[in-house]
C-alpha cells in the first residue's frame, strides 16, 4: 500500500478505513463542534462544513475524525454555544483531505478564543479527490466566500462572529485557497511549465497519472486560464496563514508583492529539501507582510491528525506509511505543539489593536 505526497494524503487511508472504522468510545473535549451545509452559486451541490467553537458543558461526546486510522479530535457535538465575541478562522484542507482531520489544530484555536469553520471542498476530499477535479482550484476559494457569507447571516453564529477579524488559513492546496482569498493569483502557463520541467515532482506525477488507487490525467496546458487565474479576493479576510502552500511554483509576484495583510507561512520540514511544488520560502520572501518558519523533523504529513496504533501498523506493513510515519526522532504530538505555538504567536502579534 504506497502512499505518497501524490497521493493527495488520504487515497490509501481511505481504502483502509473502508475495510475497517473502528469506531469506538469518545470522550468529550473541551469545544463544541457542528455540521452545517450551505451552498454557492459556482456549485452544482451543496457543500458541507464542521464548524468548531467554545461551548458550555452540554453536548455529545464524539472523537471527531476518528477511523481506521486517525485517532479523531475529542468535542462535543451541537453543543451549546458559550456567549461572546469570537474572531473567525476559516480553514482549508488539502487536496484529498478533509475537515475533520485537521480537527487538532482547530480545537487548539477554539480554545485560545476563536471559531474555526472548515468546509469539506466537492471533489477534492478524502473520498472523491481526482486530478481532473483537484486542478479545479478556483472552486476552493470560492467555498470559503460562500461559507463566510453564511456564517456572517447565520443566526446561530451571526451575533458573536467578530467580522472584523477574520483569518484564511489553509493546509497544501489549502495554503492556495487561504492566499487566493487574500488577492493571490497563479499563473497557468507558469505551472504547465513547472510539471514540464519537473516531472518527478509529485505533484505533477499525481496530475499526470494519478497514483496507484486512483487514476486520472489532466493536460496543464489546457487549463481554463480565465478561471484558474482570475482573482478571488476577499475584502473580509484580514490575516493568512498557509501551510506548504501548493502550487507555489505557479504564483503571480505582483499579486505578492501588493499584498498588504499579514502573512505566515510555515513549511514541514528542511527547508533545503522541501518539494518545489510546496516551498514557500521564496514566496515569503517577496511579500512585505510575511513571516516565515519551518517545522525541524516534519514532512508534509505532519499536519494530518493523530495516527493510531492499527492504522500505523497497517500502513506499515502495507509497504510505505508517510501518512503516519515521522521523519525525525519527535512525536506528531511534539511538531503539533511547535505548529500551534506558532500559529497562536503569529495571531496574538496581529490582532487588531
Amino acid at each position: 500500500m504506497k502512499c505518497s505526497l501524490n497521493s493527495h494524503l488520504f487515497s490509501c487511508a481511505a481504502v483502509l478505513t473502508s475495510l475497517w472504522s473502528g469506531i469506538g468510545a469518545s470522550i468529550a473535549g473541551e469545544v463544541g463542534v457542528t455540521s452545517i451545509t450551505f451552498t454557492s452559486p459556482f456549485r452544482s451541490q451543496p457543500i458541507n462544513a464542521l464548524v468548531w467553537y467554545p461551548v458550555k458543558s452540554d453536548g455529545v461526546a464524539e472523537s471527531v475524525g476518528k477511523d481506521a486510522v486517525f485517532a479523531g479530535e475529542p468535542a462535543q457535538r451541537d453543543a451549546t454555544l458559550e456567549a461572546g465575541r469570537y474572531p473567525l478562522i476559516l480553514l482549508s484542507h488539502g487536496a484529498g483531505g478533509n475537515a475533520a482531520n485537521l480537527g487538532w489544530i482547530s480545537a487548539t484555536l477554539v480554545k485560545a478564543g476563536y471559531i474555526v469553520a472548515s468546509p469539506n471542498h466537492p471533489g477534492s476530499t478524502s473520498h472523491d479527490s481526482r486530478p481532473e477535479t483537484n486542478i479545479l482550484a478556483w472552486q476552493r476559494p470560492q467555498d470559503m466566500t460562500a461559507l463566510l457569507d453564511t456564517l456572517s447571516t447565520s443566526g446561530t453564529f451571526q451575533a458573536v462572529l467578530d467580522m472584523s477579524d477574520v483569518t484564511a488559513m489553509g493546509f497544501s492546496m489549502g495554503g492556495y485557497t487561504a492566499l487566493a482569498l487574500g488577492g493571490a493569483r497563479i499563473d497557468s502557463i507558469k505551472f504547465a511549465d513547472y510539471c514540464d520541467r519537473n516531472k518527478k515532482q509529485e505533484d505533477c506525477i499525481w496530475y499526470d497519472r494519478g497514483n496507484d488507487y486512483i487514476k486520472g490525467h489532466v493536460d496543464l496546458h489546457t487549463i481554463d486560464a480565465s478561471k484558474f487565474e482570475a482573482s478571488y479576493a476577499d475584502s473580509r479576510i484580514t490575516r493568512i496563514i498557509a501551510i506548504d502552500p501548493a502550487i507555489a511554483q505557479a504564483y503571480v509576484p505582483i499579486s505578492l508583492n501588493t499584498m498588504n495583510m499579514q502573512v505566515l507561512f510555515v513549511n514541514l520540514g528542511d527547508p533545503t529539501s522541501l518539494p518545489l511544488g510546496i516551498d514557500a520560502h521564496v514566496l515569503a520572501s517577496s511579500m512585505p507582510n510575511a513571516t516565515y518558519a519551518t517545522i525541524r523533523d516534519a514532512n508534509h504529513f505532519t499536519f494530518l491528525g493523530e495516527c493510531r496504533f492499527f492504522g500505523w501498523v497497517a500502513l506499515m506493513f502495507g509497504g510505505d506509511d508517510p501518512i503516519c510515519t515521522e521523519t525525525g526522532e519527535r512525536k506528531r504530538s511534539e511538531m503539533h505543539n511547535e505548529i500551534s505555538e506558532k500559529i497562536l504567536h503569529f495571531m496574538d502579534g496581529t490582532k487588531l489593536k
